[in-house]
């Protein structure tokens, strides 16, 4: 019986065949790069050994059907750049074993179910681009969570101190998220984050002294929260290794912040691609 079905890049189009929920062994569906339309099947739902989905880089419309929740077996769904729009189903937090979701890159509203405080297996989340509101204090509770985007989406709340409890946490992404309020001091908790992006949004602080204490922090992306202020040396000269970027993208200096060692080079410059390389 057919365990794996890859079709990757495969110039397919047209929508996914029901007939597929028919394939009761199969423990890799991967769809992925394709020209692909409609929607998810909910027959796709009976495929209880499915392990991971792949449908990612189609054009594929429609909502996420709740019936996929009942793949218990679930580790791995990449639904990322299509067209998908609605609501996170809050049935996804059935899925126990999931480890890896990417919805980025989609059309999804509403709110991060707080019924996601149940995938305690999850280590990367992705919700990258899309028309997400509201609080998401509930991703507090995934303690196993090793990256974290959140980015360039329209939140219109503050970045909630729970936050603070991914202690696994190397990576974070809240760019461009309609945030607000404080950068809250328990950040400085995540000891093992490596990465943290803030910028696009609509702080009004000064920033913590605590985050300068976070001994592998290596790219603090700050420029275009025009309302932070204050002395925010102390980030670069306690961690040597870390590169704190203060430049908005009207290639102007945060005129509230000063630094004796950021990074203000103009974004457009050459130079700035290293943010790329470092966040």
């Amino acid at each position: 019986m057919l365990q794996h079905l890859i079709l990757d890049n495969a110039g397919l189009y047209g929508t996914i065949p029901t007939e597929l929920g028919k394939l009761s062994r199969l423990q890799l569906l991967s769809l992925s790069n394709n020209q692909i339309s409609g929607t998810i099947p909910s027959e796709l739902a009976s495929l209880s050994q499915l392990q991971a989905l792949y449908l990612a880089s189609n054009q594929i419309f429609g909502e996420i059907p709740s019936e996929i929740a009942s793949i218990l077996n679930l580790a791995s769904v990449d639904l990322s750049f299509n067209q998908i729009s609605g609501s996170i189903p809050s049935e996804l937090a059935s899925l126990s074993r999931l480890q890896t979701l990417f919805l980025g890159s989609n059309q999804i509203s509403g709110a991060i179910p707080i019924e996601f405080e149940r995938l305690q297996n999850l280590a990367y989340l992705f919700l990258d681009n899309n028309r997400l509101t509201g609080s998401f204090s509930v991703l507090g509770e995934l303690t196993q969570l090793f990256y974290l985007d959140l980015s360039q989406n329209e939140y219109n709340t503050t970045i909630p101190s729970e936050l603070g409890r991914l202690t696994l946490l190397q990576h974070l992404d809240l760019q461009l998220a309609g945030l607000k309020g404080t950068i809250p001091s328990e950040l400085a908790t995540l000891q093992s984050l490596t990465e943290l992006k803030i910028y696009g949004n609509a702080l009004s602080v000064t920033v913590p002294p605590q985050l300068g204490l976070l001994p592998i922090l290596a790219g603090f992306a700050l420029f275009d929260n025009n309302e932070v202020f204050g002395n925010i040396s102390f980030l670069c000269e306690r961690n040597s290794l870390l590169r704190v970027y203060i430049v908005n993208t009207n290639n102007e200096t945060l005129r509230n912040v000063s630094c004796s060692c950021c990074k203000n080079e103009s974004w457009r410059d050459q130079s700035f691609s290293d943010i790329n390389n470092v966040l």
